[in-house]
């Protein structure tokens, strides 16, 4: 079953390697979609339904920041993500939402770095414990060079709910990444389970 969890963390790792991919959903695209299924959101300004103030679906939910939008489908596809929100200006930062199957599971931290690990120049900076929505996790910080080159840094939380592995993914450039640390902090503060 590890293998399905490790071979999950590796396709969203490498979708977030293929630079077309980042191009496109850091592109602001105006043609994309910013609907994702199974999702509701909550707004004071209604006539804009691109900048929810909260997302919820059946299993969790959590705030979203000013000025950040919803990803569209197709890109939330090319990472395996189930929901996203990006910031809609500079700097650029991400937050997705991705599941597999716990099965029988006993060791998400050593299989989760095993897989990051195979990252081009992979960085660890951190891994601890977490708890998140009253669920324990391991939060791994660590950056890596993308297809173009440039350094990207990011969180993964991965946290066990309901037989589901849950990888909660923050990220942005290496550049960018202090600026935008308080609003990951927020949003994950804001996450719950429901």
């Amino acid at each position: 079953m590890w293998i399905a969890v490790v071979l999950a963390i590796a396709l969203v790792i490498a979708a977030v390697l293929n630079f077309g991919t980042l191009k496109r959903l850091f592109g602001f695209d105006k043609n994309q979609s910013n609907t994702t299924s199974q999702t509701s959101t909550s707004s004071s300004n209604q006539t804009n339904t691109n900048q929810p103030n909260n997302v919820s679906t059946k299993t969790f939910s959590y705030d979203v920041p000013d000025g950040w939008i919803l990803i569209g489908q197709k890109d939330l596809s090319s990472y395996n993500a189930l929901n996203g929100i990006k910031s809609g200006s500079a700097p650029v930062g991400s937050f997705f939402i991705s599941t597999v199957s716990a099965g029988s599971s006993k060791n998400i931290k050593k299989d989760t770095l095993t897989t990051l690990k195979k990252h081009q120049s992979f960085k660890l900076i951190d891994d601890k414990p977490i708890t998140i929505s009253q669920q324990k996790g391991e939060k791994f910080s660590y950056s890596f060079s993308d297809s173009s080159s440039a350094i990207q840094r990011q969180d993964l939380i991965v946290v066990v709910y309901k037989k589901q592995i849950y990888s909660l993914q923050f990220m942005a450039a290496e550049k960018d990444y202090d600026s935008l640390s308080t609003t990951f902090n927020t949003i994950l503060n804001s996450f719950n389970f429901k």
